[in-house]
């Protein structure tokens, strides 16, 4: 559950707008188990973020059993440029991939010192391992890392094409920095833009309850969204959180790029972005 919904919140104003940890790193774990991975490591940065995301990991590692074994945790700072001896300790218990947590380019740093020490066990880890700065710095060394993405940049869609084409016109690029942010954020404003229009007003309490009770579906890029959120319930954390685990696929860092991890999770995303999203 939510920090929210763990502390009994009564009524809320938070709206989340991407797929939370939650459904992320039960994603990387469910990816480790179908690639028959026994073995893993779990490395992480030493912020909040990192520190979460780990509890996370080791959260939805109990929930599977005996299925994988954490054979090191290891944690690193932000700057840290070598994690020679996390990596060793990684190595020596045998993980067969490493499952990361972090931000910054730190984690193109463990890559990059992977590839020197001849360790080719692939990474998987949260979004941001689709960040420009991971990708960039990483090189040839980050290609195979798999991360949970909401929206990839190929015009599986009439709408992500025209919305791709027109990003790239408008800041002179042939690669969003972070796809799946720019997705996000497109289609955020749209559908608060949409509260603002049903609630006729701009007192922030009428737009809240616009939000929580949208009639009209929102055309976005990542989908079309009917009521992506309703009224705030302490006991029911996906009230204010937009996103399912089904409209989230694992994306891979190939040659410079995130692409679909898998055929199927394409198909599928293109099956969900066309579909109108089901009001809770």
């Amino acid at each position: 559950m939510t920090q929210w919904s763990k502390a009994g919140v009564k009524d809320l104003s938070i709206f989340r707008f991407s797929a939370n940890d939650g459904i992320q790193s039960a994603m990387v774990i469910e990816e480790a188990i179908n690639r028959k991975f026994t073995k893993v490591a779990i490395l992480h940065d030493a912020t909040n973020y990192g520190v979460s995301g780990r509890d996370d990991l080791l959260e939805q590692i109990k929930k599977q059993g005996d299925k994988l074994q954490v054979v090191a945790t290891e944690k690193y700072n932000i700057g840290d440029k070598d994690m020679t001896a996390q990596l060793m300790r990684a190595k020596a218990g045998g993980a067969q991939a490493i499952l990361l947590w972090g931000i910054g380019p730190e984690m193109a740093a463990l890559a990059n010192g992977m590839a020197k020490m001849g360790m080719k066990e692939p990474l998987i880890g949260g979004w941001t391992l689709s960040m420009s700065n991971f990708i960039d710095n990483a090189g040839k060394s980050g290609d195979g890392a798999l991360m949970p993405q909401t929206f990839i940049e190929e015009p599986i869609t009439p709408k992500a094409k025209s919305f791709i084409e027109g990003y790239h016109k408008a800041y002179g690029v042939s690669r969003m920095a972070s796809p799946m942010s720019a997705a996000q954020g497109y289609d955020a404003v749209y559908i608060f833009a949409a509260a603002v229009k049903q609630a006729q007003s701009d007192d922030t309490h009428k737009i809240k309850e616009a939000l929580e009770d949208l009639k009209e579906p929102v055309k976005g890029v990542i989908a079309t969204w009917l009521r992506p959120f309703s009224k705030w319930d302490p006991a029911n954390e996906q009230t204010h959180e937009a996103f399912r685990r089904d409209q989230v696929v694992m994306g891979m860092v190939k040659d410079g790029r995130v692409v679909f991890a898998n055929e199927a999770e394409k198909q599928r995303l293109i099956k969900s972005a066309t579909e109108v999203k089901k009001g809770k």
